[in-house]
């Protein structure tokens, strides 16, 4: 299995390296792709996230003992070492797949593809799959809400008629903020909120 990573950081921010740290190492992110070994050689191994500290590329190959690391910026160099793609990303998940099939992948799916019905009675969510989730035990995933507009407004309404109020009632995924020591763009939901009732709705 081939894991591309996007570098410094992913597209909402979580860092594997700073930029200070590649302009020391004369990295160009935007046409260097790197090896696993070039990037430990440039970077060492001290590049835990700051958050839970955690080194992402030793924890991705913690999976298994067939996993190479891969370092780029264009989603379509994973195409030199393999046709067959899942795409991880959020925001950029459309161009993404795009650029692939126009490069001829063979196969190209996003989180966004996979569990959008039940498989043998699991949860699903038809319009967002995968995308949005979040790793609630060693074995299952929460994933993003799907037919909420009934839940606010049945929310909304208890609120009315308790407190004689019109409240806004929204379900709420993440916000629009750049966290100030992690440089994390709280923007990895798929939508801020997929369902919400306004006072005057």
């Amino acid at each position: 299995m081939y894991i591309m990573l996007s570098y410094p950081a992913d597209e909402v921010g979580n860092e594997l390296i700073s930029w200070d740290m590649l302009d020391e190492a004369g990295v160009d992110p935007y046409t260097d792709l790197l090896t696993e070994a070039t990037y430990r050689e440039k970077f060492g191994n001290d590049t835990a996230h700051v958050f839970p500290n955690m080194d992402y590329v030793q924890y991705y190959k913690s999976f298994g003992e067939h996993i190479e690391i891969i370092f780029a910026n264009d989603v379509r160099k994973i195409l030199n070492y393999t046709q067959n793609v899942l795409c991880c990303d959020i925001h950029t998940r459309f161009r993404s797949k795009r650029l692939l099939r126009e490069a001829g992948a063979k196969t190209v799916y996003g989180l966004d593809d996979l569990l959008t019905s039940p498989v043998d009675g699991s949860g699903h969510n038809e319009q967002y799959g995968l995308l949005g989730s979040n790793k609630a035990t060693e074995d299952s995933v929460k994933l993003f809400p799907y037919d909420c507009e009934a839940i606010v407004g049945r929310i909304a309404q208890g609120l009315r008629e308790r407190s004689g109020k019109q409240i806004e009632v929204m379900v709420y995924g993440d916000g629009a903020f750049k966290d100030p020591v992690g440089h994390i763009w709280e923007l990895a939901d798929p939508v801020v909120s997929p369902a919400f009732k306004s006072p005057s709705a």
